[in-house]
């Protein structure tokens, strides 16, 4: 799995898993992000989402859960056995979904969190 990530000049990191324009990786930065909560008591970086998501994914697979544990504007993450599948909410069909297996988005969130501790 090739990943990469971007400093944003707000200061936000943003990943990139595949390719740049892939779904993945618009589902990664749309589902999770490395910005702080809304309304947190210090703005800027932070691992809550990155975090939080990788506990609802270890919850959904414990639970054997085809439910969606991570959604943003116009994308959401769930289970399907042992991979993660990106989709769209507008493509009930999931015609254009992308998936991985679990393990490589778990490395994935674990890489990304990194680099928000180190940055």
């Amino acid at each position: 799995m090739d990943l990469s990530f971007t400093h944003l000049p707000d200061g936000v990191i943003e990943i990139s898993v595949g390719r740049s324009d892939g779904l993945f990786t618009m589902a990664m930065n749309d589902s999770v992000s490395s910005r702080a909560p809304r309304g947190s008591a210090t703005p800027g970086l932070s691992t809550y989402w990155i975090d939080r998501v990788e506990a609802a994914a270890q919850s959904a697979r414990e639970h054997r859960s085809a439910e969606p544990f991570a959604s943003g504007n116009v994308t959401y993450l769930r289970l399907d056995g042992d991979e993660v599948i990106a989709a769209f909410d507008f493509d009930p069909a999931e015609i254009d979904a992308e998936s991985m297996p679990m393990e490589s988005f778990l490395r994935a969130l674990r890489e990304w969190r990194g680099r928000v501790i180190e940055a």
